[in-house]
């Protein structure tokens, strides 16, 4: 209740209880001192209520809770079946029915169907699923920022990066964009000195003439010695492929996959030289890699 007189949807009374608005848009409640059950006289009770009121939204917090004097095991087939019940009951009043159910244990990062606990008859049973779960649960800390990820029959799933404030929820984009800012972070953390430093050297060279690296600019930058000098400044600059999921360019064209760096054959030298630039965060990185543009570090 303290939740619905925060936006609005209830009013304190003189003796500090709350009750629900008189006039406003939620026409009954059941609560944990008065429960109702999805049973026959339970699922009868909702169906009855939803033909007073119909295309109404009807809530169900938690799936669980409300199935656990049926004494059905979460595990079987069968714990789908009171929801199956409910959704033939209010199908004739057009209701919209939200079921909330509770990710499994150590499941929740994963996808909205497979991070649905117990039968995945259950999550097979509706035609949408939402899943919330913490952007950085794992990480500690205050982030209050929440990832939401949907999946449903025959459409695109949607993956956005919400957070809760005092006057509602605020969007802050796709999700997905915020994912491989992460994964390239980490990557970065795990590089080696001489990785660093070539990620290093590549990312300047784009940033401040928009030129390419290759093997051997880096033996020099690096001041790499012997024969096998530029094979190692080559393996160090293809090492940083499987770093952030990186991916090559083929004939000139990028295949973004999120990286660190991006890498294309130039042409018509005879030989073909492997050019390196470093990928943008939360961008595509999308140059041409033509012999005609390509500069020297001797270019003014």
């Amino acid at each position: 209740m303290l939740l619905f007189e925060r936006f609005g949807l209830a009013e304190q009374l003189s003796n500090n209880k709350l009750r629900l608005l008189a006039d406003g848009p939620i026409r009954g409640l059941y609560t944990q001192e008065a429960p109702i059950h999805l049973n026959a006289e339970g699922v009868s009770k909702l169906a009855e209520e939803a033909s007073l009121a119909p295309r109404c939204i009807v809530i169900i917090d938690s799936y669980s809770k409300l199935t656990a004097p049926l004494g059905l095991k979460e595990a079987a087939s069968e714990f789908a079946g009171p929801l199956g019940d409910l959704q033939e009951a209010l199908a004739p009043y057009g209701c919209t029915l939200v079921v909330i159910h509770h990710s499994g244990h150590g499941r929740a990062g994963e996808g909205a169907v497979s991070a649905s606990r117990g039968t995945s008859a259950l999550p097979a049973s509706v035609s949408q699923i939402v899943s919330l779960d913490w952007l950085n649960r794992s990480r500690g800390g205050n982030d209050q920022r929440v990832v939401l990820q949907t999946q449903r029959r025959g459409g695109e799933p949607i993956h956005l990066l919400l957070e809760q404030q005092e006057a509602g929820w605020i969007s802050h984009g796709d999700a997905a964009e915020v994912f491989a800012e992460q994964q390239v972070a980490e990557a970065e953390g795990r590089l080696q000195d001489r990785q660093a430093d070539a990620l290093e050297f590549v990312r300047e060279q784009w940033e401040m003439s928009r030129q390419r690296t290759n093997s051997n600019e880096l033996v020099e930058e690096l001041d790499l010695r012997g024969a096998n000098a530029s094979r190692k400044a080559r393996r160090t600059l293809e090492q940083l492929y499987p770093k952030g999921s990186a991916t090559k360019l083929k004939g000139g064209n990028p295949e973004w996959a999120g990286g660190l760096v991006l890498a294309g054959r130039s042409k018509g030298r005879g030989r073909q030289d492997v050019l390196f630039i470093p990928t943008i965060r939360g961008d595509r990185c999308d140059p041409s890699i033509r012999d005609d543009k390509r500069r020297t570090r001797r270019d003014p």
